[in-house]
C-alpha cells in the first residue's frame, strides 16, 4: 500500500492471483470492516522486453561487416506502448557503423581488428531489457611466399657414387 493509514490509497501487486483486501475503520469506540477481492491478471503486469542479441560472431578482414539478428519479445504492456530498439557499442578498439541502429535486424561495419562487445536495448516505453554479443574481428592474413628447404649442402666427387645421368652408367 502507498499509505495504509489513508482513507484513499493505492496497492501494487507483483504476481498474478486473487487478493482480498480488508478495510478497517475505527471511531475509538466501535470498528467496522469491509473486504474487496482484487484479481490481478497476467496482462495487467508490465514486464520488461526479453532480448536475445544472437550468437557471438567472428570473421577475418578483409570482410568488415556482419549481419545482426536480435529477437525481442514483449508482453504487450503498457497498453499503447511502442517497442523501440537501439544497438550500441559497449567496447572495442575501433569504430562500428550500424546500417540501422534502431532495428532488431541490421548490419554492422567494423573499422579495425579486435574484440568488440555490442549491445541491443529494447524498451516498451516503461521498462527495458538488453543483451550483449561479442564480435571478434581477426586481422587480415597477409600472403607470404612459401618456404623451401633443399636440405644441407653436400660435397660429391665426379663419378664417385653420384649418378649423373641415370641409365647411362656404362658409356
Amino acid at each position: 500500500f502507498a499509505n495504509p493509514q489513508a482513507a484513499v490509497t493505492s496497492a501494487s501487486f507483483s504476481e498474478t492471483g486473487a487478493y482480498t483486501l480488508r478495510l478497517t475503520v475505527n471511531d475509538s469506540q466501535l470498528s467496522g470492516t469491509d473486504d474487496v477481492v482484487i484479481t490481478v491478471n497476467q496482462g495487467t503486469i508490465n514486464r520488461p522486453p526479453t532480448v536475445n542479441a544472437g550468437p557471438d560472431q567472428s570473421f577475418t578482414f578483409p570482410v568488415n561487416s556482419i549481419d545482426l539478428n536480435a529477437v525481442v519479445t514483449d508482453d504487450g504492456q503498457p497498453a499503447g506502448g511502442v517497442l523501440s530498439y537501439a544497438w550500441t557499442v559497449v567496447s572495442g578498439p575501433g569504430n562500428v557503423i550500424f546500417a540501422n541502429s534502431h532495428a532488431t535486424s541490421t548490419s554492422a561495419v567494423f573499422s579495425s581488428p579486435g574484440t568488440y562487445v555490442l549491445r541491443i536495448v529494447a524498451s516498451d516505453s516503461q521498462l527495458s531489457g538488453s543483451d550483449d554479443l561479442v564480435v571478434v574481428v581477426n586481422p587480415e592474413i597477409v600472403n607470404q611466399p612459401p618456404t623451401a628447404n633443399a636440405g644441407m649442402d653436400q660435397t660429391a666427387t665426379i663419378n664417385g657414387n653420384l649418378v649423373a645421368n641415370a641409365g647411362n652408367e656404362a658409356q
